[in-house]
């Protein structure tokens, strides 16, 4: 898998969202970008941050 250089191996980035998830962190993180999102009334924001957040489909399956 390639990613961006800014987001370091695969490896890594996997880790590091997994931590997030298990921790909650991930969610706090989310909760606070809506709340941002909201008081600059920019709902465009909320959207990118929800797809990022989702888990894939293939992942549920």
């Amino acid at each position: 898998m390639h990613l961006l250089e800014k987001y370091g191996n695969w490896r890594g980035l996997h880790d590091r969202l997994r931590r997030r998830a298990l921790d909650g962190s991930g969610e706090r993180m989310f909760t606070a970008r809506v709340a941002q999102a909201d008081a600059n009334e920019d709902r465009r924001a909320v959207q990118t941050t929800y797809r990022w957040m989702a888990p894939s489909p293939s992942a549920t399956a």
